[in-house]
């Protein structure tokens, strides 16, 4: 639940730019995601913009996250972009000990904040199952 919470909170002390996104090992984002999310978020005047996104179920079925709200299982790491200022709050490595995951406890804290959170309409995502994950169409 806070894997990589220590490399994403260095990663984002380095950050530099307007605006920050995430894109890990196991995702894929189309050319056009990051022009797309950046007229977006500056039409909408937000502060942070998340899509919907497919994720791969078993080895080649996708399905598609809808991601209607800005909410824990609507948001990803990598389906969320915003601006640069919220680097100052960081991951924290001890989530998991309220049953969240690392990205959606940092995402709640924006959200407490007040956030203007808008969602872009196209599925702008693709999160490839992991080769160790079991497979989910076996029972448990």
């Amino acid at each position: 639940m806070v894997a990589g919470t220590v490399a994403v909170n260095h990663a984002l002390s380095l950050a530099r730019g307007e605006f920050i996104t995430h894109l890990d090992d196991d995702d894929e984002q189309p050319r056009d995601r990051i022009r797309k999310l950046v007229a977006f978020i500056r039409e909408k005047r937000a502060d942070i913009v998340w899509h919907p996104f497919k994720y791969e179920r078993i080895p080649d079925e996708w399905h598609i996250n809808h991601a209607p709200k800005f909410a824990v299982n609507q948001v990803t790491t990598s389906s969320a972009f915003y601006h640069r200022w919220f680097k100052s709050i960081p991951w924290d490595i001890g989530a998991w000990r309220y049953l969240e995951p690392g990205d959606w406890n940092r995402f709640r804290k924006f959200r407490y904040l007040g956030v203007h959170a808008e969602r872009h309409p196209d599925v702008l995502l693709s999160h490839y199952r992991e080769r160790n994950q079991k497979d989910e169409s076996v029972a448990p």
